[in-house]
């Protein structure tokens, strides 16, 4: 039977087998999962089901379309690389952990798809959303997850340059290092310019200006006490004279 036919088979919502999801439910041919996966031959062939029932399994705690994705390449070898790659992009990590699940051996072409793709293309929250299974399943994510937090210490890599931090649009404060006027740098970052840009402090210089922002302030102090006390002799003097 080719892979048409199957296909249609599939979606035709006949079996033996029902299949509970989050939302609804899908019937399917036992004989498909058995052949496929010791974990359906488990549990339809060591298990007791009442001959005049369906027989009836809960997966509801998954994922429904990385489910129904994976019942279509145990139906007829379905192609992931083939279907729509934001469908793909949002369900990858759940359909390579029901692969596990299942005990099916997944596509090498699956993990090769996290290896190669381009991180610039994935937005924060599908980059959040997956570090979650990262952390969870780190024995079957391990090189991807290195892979991941590799580029995002890149990201800040490319903002620091011999570790300090530069403003590229001179609008914007960053929020990972310490905080500079950018509109009138004060004279000594002039010697942490790049190409014109102004630099936020590096910690070394961070030290030495509130060192001398501590020296300067007790300058001030003494130089407020030597005129009070001029005030005062001169206070002092001017008494004695009216009093002569």
């Amino acid at each position: 039977m080719n892979k048409i036919r199957l296909c249609e088979l599939y979606q035709s919502n006949v079996g033996d087998v029902e299949i509970k999801t989050k939302t609804s439910s899908k019937n399917v041919i036992s004989y498909f999962l058995t052949k496929i996966s010791p974990f359906f031959d488990t549990m339809l062939n060591k298990f007791t089901f009442d001959e005049k029932k369906t027989k009836y399994i809960d997966l509801s705690s998954y994922n429904e379309n990385s489910l129904d994705l994976i019942l279509r390449y145990i139906y007829y070898e379905l192609d992931f690389l083939e279907i729509n790659n934001e469908i793909l992009q949002k369900n990858i990590c759940e359909i390579i952990l029901l692969f596990d699940f299942f005990e099916i051996d997944k596509p090498k072409y699956l993990i090769k798809y996290l290896e190669e793709e381009n991180l610039d293309n994935i937005n924060i929250e599908l980059f959040y959303e997956r570090f979650k299974y990262f952390d969870l399943y780190f024995n079957i994510f391990e090189p991807i997850g290195i892979r991941y937090c590799n580029y995002i210490i890149n990201i800040f890599k490319n903002r620091i340059i011999n570790g300090i931090c530069f403003d590229k649009t001179s609008t914007e404060k960053y929020a990972w290092c310490c905080e500079h006027n950018y509109k009138k740098p004060e004279n000594y970052y002039n010697l942490y310019k790049l190409n014109g840009i102004n630099a936020c402090i590096c910690s070394k210089l961070l030290q030495r200006k509130c060192k001398k922002k501590v020296i300067l302030n007790i300058i001030w102090r003494g130089i407020i006490l030597i005129i009070n006390f001029l005030l005062i002799v001169v206070v002092y003097i001017k008494k004695n004279l009216e009093v002569k």
